[in-house]
Order: C-alpha cells, then sequence, then structure tokens
C-alpha cells in the first residue's frame, strides 16, 4: 500500500503563499506514496526561515549494526517506512527548511497542469527533490573527500569512492536501470555525495535527484532510477514509472552483486587495484582505507552479469610497494560473496 504522510507549516514571515505552499508540498509527498509502499506514516514539516534555498534533514537515525568501526544507520523516515516505528514520536519525520527569498522565486502548481514561466523554478520538482533526500538520498559522507568518519548509511554503504576523484552508486536495481554505475555529484557546489551526476551531458545531470542544475521553466519527474535507488538502500517499491519489468518483479537475471571484503597496508599512501571476473575489469580503480594491522576491513559492492556458476576472479593492485617491513602497500581479500554465497 502507498505509505501515509501529513504535511505542516511553521512560517513566522506568513508567506502570501503559505497555503500554496502546503499544497504544492502535499501533491510532492503523494507524487512519492505513488510508487512507495511502507507502514506507519511519514510527518513532514517546512520551515520558512534563513536557509540556502531549500534543503531536507531527517529528525532521528536507528542504528542497524556495527562493522569495523563503521555504524550503519538507517534514515528514522525509511526505518519508519520499513517498519511501522515511529522512533520520534509526534515530532516530523523530515523536515524541509525552505528560504523566504527562494520561495518568491517557486511556481506553485499541484496538478502539473499550467506552463511553467521561464523565470520560475517549478516548486512541485523541488520539493519531490527534497522528499526524496528523506526517503533515503542522504548520508554521512564529508562534503570535502567524501570519506565516512563513524557512520554510513545504506546510501553511502553502496557508493564506491574511485581514483581518479569520481564516486559511483553500485546498488544492482539502480546499476542494472542505468546501464553502468551510478555517477554520484562530487562538484564542489554543496550537493556533493547526496546527489546523481555531474554534467547535464550525462542522463543523471537531469535526474531528478541530480546535483548539477534546477532550470528554471522545467519540470522533473521521479524516475525508474530514483525508485531502483530506493529499493537498493530497503524501501518496497509498489509500482514503476515506465515499463522495466527488472525493477517491479525483482529479478536478479539482469545484474548481480559481487563483494569483496579487503584490507590494506597503506605506505604513502592508500593502495589501488582492480578486480576482474573472467578476464573484465568490473567497476573503476578500487581503493580502501581499513587497516590490516588494526583488524580493520571494507566491503567493497561491485555489479555485473556474472552469471551462474563459478567464476574466475582477479584483484591486481597497480601501486604496490615492497620496500621491507612497514614500508608495503598491500591489499588483503579475506572474503568474497556472490550471488549471495560466501
Amino acid at each position: 500500500m502507498a505509505y501515509s504522510y501529513s504535511v505542516s507549516i511553521n512560517d513566522p514571515s506568513s508567506f502570501e503563499k503559505d497555503t500554496a505552499l502546503l499544497t504544492v508540498v502535499r501533491a510532492a509527498a503523494s507524487e512519492w506514496s505513488r510508487y512507495i509502499s511502507g507502514f506507519g506514516s511519514l510527518d513532514i514539516q517546512i520551515d520558512v526561515g534563513p536557509t540556502t534555498r531549500a534543503n531536507a534533514s531527517v529528525a532521528t537515525a536507528v542504528n542497524l549494526s556495527f562493522d569495523n568501526s563503521i555504524s550503519l544507520v538507517e534514515l528514522g523516515t525509511v526505518n519508519e517506512l520499513r517498519t511501522g516505528i515511529d522512533s520520534n514520536g509526534v515530532m516530523p519525520d523530515l523536515t524541509i527548511n525552505v528560504d523566504p527569498d527562494f520561495l518568491q522565486t517557486l511556481w506553485f502548481d499541484p496538478t502539473k497542469l499550467t506552463a511553467i514561466p521561464s523565470d520560475k523554478v517549478d516548486g512541485l520538482s523541488v520539493f519531490m527533490h527534497e522528499i526524496g533526500h528523506g526517503l533515503g538520498f542522504l548520508g554521512y559522507r564529508s562534503p570535502i573527500d567524501g570519506r565516512l568518519a563513524g557512520y554510513e548509511t545504506p546510501w553511502d554503504r553502496l557508493i564506491t569512492l574511485n581514483i581518479d576523484g569520481s564516486a559511483t552508486f553500485n546498488g544492482a536495481y539502480a546499476s542494472a536501470i542505468y546501464g553502468n554505475l551510478v555517477p554520484i555529484t562530487t562538484l564542489q557546489n554543496g550537493e556533493q555525495y547526496n546527489h546523481l551526476g555531474n554534467d547535464v551531458a550525462e542522463s543523471a545531470g537531469h535526474d531528478l535527484m541530480n546535483g548539477v542544475a534546477f532550470y528554471y521553466g522545467q519540470r522533473y519527474s521521479i524516475s525508474d532510477l530514483d525508485l531502483a535507488i530506493l529499493k537498493d538502500i530497503g524501501l518496497s517499491i509498489s509500482a514503476i514509472v515506465g515499463d522495466d519489468s527488472y525493477l517491479s518483479n525483482g529479478s536478479e537475471g539482469r545484474s548481480s552483486t559481487l563483494i569483496l571484503r579487503v584490507s590494506e597496508d597503506a605506505y604513502q599512501g592508500d593502495p589501488h587495484f582492480t578486480v576482474t571476473v573472467d578476464g573484465k575489469q568490473v567497476g573503476g580503480t578500487l581503493t580502501t582505507s581499513a587497516s590490516h594491522a588494526a583488524g580493520q576491513t571494507q566491503d567493497i559492492t561491485l555489479t555485473g552479469n556474472f552469471g551462474s556458476g563459478d567464476r574466475a576472479l582477479a584483484v591486481k593492485i597497480i601501486d604496490n610497494a615492497d620496500n621491507g617491513w612497514g614500508n608495503d602497500r598491500n591489499v588483503y581479500v579475506q572474503q568474497v560473496t556472490l550471488h549471495g554465497q560466501t
């Protein structure tokens, strides 16, 4: 069933279009509920006040597991939709902060029937985007370099930082829909590591959840890629935008997941390595910062069409150093999981 939701507003400035604002945010929540099923009720509050355009924050996070100095936590919003447990009671689950000046640039049409003026940004698209963050497009990575510091969300866990400075989302459903690993925003524009795409030349750069640009006079819609990402991080998808049966029936026939549990010896920097399956490289150039000496490990998740049966797996370090004890740069593979088998 579609998830339930409520929307309230806190506006000390008494914006003249508060009623229109409430209506369009309710419409944005309704758009997502067409595709996502869940328990509980997503309580959304709009806070109007000085901020950077519009942004979303989630009230709570729920610990799921602890592994090698990293806690896996789930956004309270996602956890409530999955379990029906409201971890913060009557308080808002999701707060959308919006600047009064930015509100003046928005076009309020919940019906999507009117043409958006060339000097206005579609408000429905903006608030669908912000609710999308509350549904799972949100993590704890450093905006400077993407590293984690003690916590990660399922969104974070499925992101790989590549040697060239890029980042990719490696969820099996999303990779199958996109046809490749999904580019994550790394532009130093305030959107990094919580959005898709880095250029409008990429299809991800036009997605509702893109971190490149929201153009005046243009509407953005929920895509099957957005839904696939939310499915990868644990939400239940009840409908699809297009006709991709892979997303709707949950089949793993088009893509499967390979998980390597690795650690390192660092020397003048972390090691970099590649992975091949049956002689074909999977993913880009990879790295790890999990210290072997400290007993740490890191799970690297890769996706591809690996087929069934035994496969030939190879891990090749590309900047090995062997300068005696304490001056080595190595990669250790502790565990391999393919098709759910370890």
